[in-house]
């Protein structure tokens, strides 16, 4: 601005916005913390005494996953009993191995255990030792049911098979369709030919009786190319004379 006397001026205005910013990042680390229990909302949180291995605390998920209390599951060997038995071995192996140092974590591959219920459940876990300021250890075993997703790679597999099968009876009919048309393009020039010399020949000869054989055959073996066209799911054209004056008028 400028004063009377015409001498130019500059005002700053300086705001504390500390506050603002203080607000600001506790508003962020909320929202982080509370992303982070909404990612957690459905996995079953378990807090293990490292020395007994006794179940200290579990949140509501182990019961509407598993359908199970802290009663039911008491200690890791209870937990592990329920374990489908050719899965038991695998598991069990990463527990006992352990963790030597506070923060070192055990992952676990998809595995099944029972529910409640008696039908069965893929899990997945990781856990991971802890202390606290007594030193006291302690191991959090975080579990995520993925049963969907087990199931949903299962079904692409088997529709992937069915697609393999379907393109595999495709390739076989088209083969098939073209042996049977090569087949009955051979056995009508045979039952051709043969029909023609069987009426050449004079009739209770040894030469007209083998050639009313091969005229059977090769009229037998028209239900062969049927057999095979239906495989290709084909049907064979039966060539006739028509009346084309007929057809038209």
């Amino acid at each position: 601005f400028e004063t009377v006397a015409g001498e130019r001026q500059n005002i700053c205005v300086v705001r504390d916005v500390t506050r603002q910013h203080e607000a600001l990042a506790e508003l962020r680390e909320s929202e982080e913390r509370y992303r982070i229990i909404h990612e957690l909302n459905h996995n079953i949180i378990l807090l293990q005494g490292n020395e007994e291995g006794r179940l200290l605390w579990a949140n509501s998920a182990l019961c509407d996953v598993l359908g199970y209390t802290t009663q039911d599951i008491p200690d890791a060997t209870s937990f592990f009993a329920r374990v489908h038995e050719e899965d038991r071995e695998r598991v069990t192996a990463v527990f006992e191995h352990g963790q030597a140092e506070i923060g070192d974590t055990s992952r676990y591959e998809p595995y099944r255990i029972r529910h409640k219920n008696g039908s069965w459940k893929w899990i997945t876990s990781v856990d991971t030792l802890c202390e606290n300021d007594s030193g006291e250890r302690w191991t959090i075993l975080a579990v995520r049911d993925v049963t969907d997703a087990i199931q949903a790679e299962e079904d692409r597999r088997k529709f992937a098979d069915r697609i393999n099968e379907t393109q595999r009876l495709e390739s076989l009919g088209v083969m098939a369709g073209g042996i049977a048309h090569d087949f009955n393009n051979i056995r009508s020039g045979i039952l051709g030919f043969s029909s023609y010399l069987v009426n050449q020949a004079e009739s209770g000869t040894g030469l007209h009786r083998d050639l009313t054989t091969i005229v059977r055959s090769a009229e037998r073996a028209s239900q062969l190319t049927r057999q095979l066209l239906s495989i290709s799911r084909k049907r064979l054209i039966k060539k006739k004379p028509v009346d084309v004056h007929a057809i038209l008028y």
